[in-house]
């Protein structure tokens, strides 16, 4: 029987997390699974409890959003203990990226059949992220949003809106593994996972396995083009003229400027250098079980690639 602890944020997103207990004694495998719930009461409590609970449990499940994703991270990243999620936040960004369902009873289903992966995760100076930290723009609504005292992706939208006019450029120094690049930039996202969240692609090329950081640098032209946004929801922003992507394992950004900045959607406070580096597989993550289909699929493609790569050379 595998035991896990379920963290609730009882201020995360929008209120869903406030029907967990319910859902917890309806739909949680009792032969299977055995649970003890505790609840946030400040901010950064989530890493204290992680950290005194960890060896305690197979697996440590945050209910709430990525801001309470990341601070479970802090204490989990490099330890034994599995991370599962049962996504009530703004955006669920990271969720999103993993497949995990965002109706609460089959994200509970999901936890029931305790699969894992291994998955990446990156260290930006001293503390971890799993999924999108970023300097500009973005970070700049993070702040902002943070001060709201409304939730949700309607206020989200109505901030970034207002705060757009505020918007402005930046001069960077960025060395992307051994090459430093000088160049100007309204956001500078650094990515492990593919999105915000409500499914606007930052990185649509980004994978949470291959041992890499997908970097997205936005410099948008003095007029702005409306098409960004289409873009971005299209999957296809990597493709856009303002924007520049590029791929690395270790990442230092440095500006004249103090940097405005946020990890994994929560507001972050740096100077003006940063140093980042992937984690390869560093963190085990509960994920929904793949599907037979899929599994014979992923063999059949396998052993197609294996067949032509060895098949004879034509004269």
């Amino acid at each position: 029987m595998n035991k896990v602890l379920y963290i609730i944020n009882p201020i995360s997103g929008v209120g869903k997390q406030k029907v967990i207990e319910n859902a917890l004694s309806k739909y949680s495998d009792n032969e299977n699974i055995s649970y003890k719930i505790s609840y946030t009461k400040y901010a950064k409590h989530a890493i204290e409890l992680c950290k005194q609970e960890k060896d305690n449990f197979d697996a440590i499940v945050i209910v709430g959003g990525d801001g309470s994703i990341n601070e479970a991270s802090q204490a989990l990243i490099n330890s034994n203990t599995a991370l599962g999620i049962i996504p009530t936040g703004s955006g669920n960004g990271f969720a999103r990226d993993l497949k995990i369902p965002l109706k609460i009873s089959k994200a509970i289903k999901v936890i029931n059949q305790f699969h894992t992966k291994k998955i990446d995760a990156a260290r930006i100076n001293s503390e971890f992220f799993v999924n999108v930290a970023g300097l500009g723009f973005d970070a700049q609504i993070a702040h902002k949003f943070a001060e709201l005292g409304t939730r949700g992706f309607k206020s989200y939208v109505k901030l970034t809106l207002k705060e757009f006019t505020k918007i402005k450029r930046n001069a960077y120094k960025l060395t992307i593994d051994d090459k430093t690049i000088d160049l100007e930039a309204v956001m500078l996202t650094i990515a492990n996972g593919k999105q915000f969240g409500n499914n606007a692609y930052i990185a649509p090329t980004a994978s949470l396995t291959d041992g890499k950081l997908n970097i997205t640098v936005v410099n948008l032209p003095n007029v702005f083009k409306p098409s960004l946004e289409l873009n971005n929801i299209r999957k296809t922003i990597d493709k856009f003229k303002i924007i520049r992507t590029f791929k690395a394992q270790k990442i230092s950004i440095s500006s004249s400027e103090e940097f405005i900045s946020q990890i994994d959607g929560e507001p972050s406070h740096y100077k003006n250098n940063i140093e980042i580096e992937v984690l390869p597989k560093a963190l085990h993550i509960i994920v929904p079980k793949p599907s037979s289909k899929k599994i014979l699929t992923k063999i059949a493609k396998k052993l197609i690639s294996k067949a032509i790569s060895n098949a004879p050379q034509m004269p």
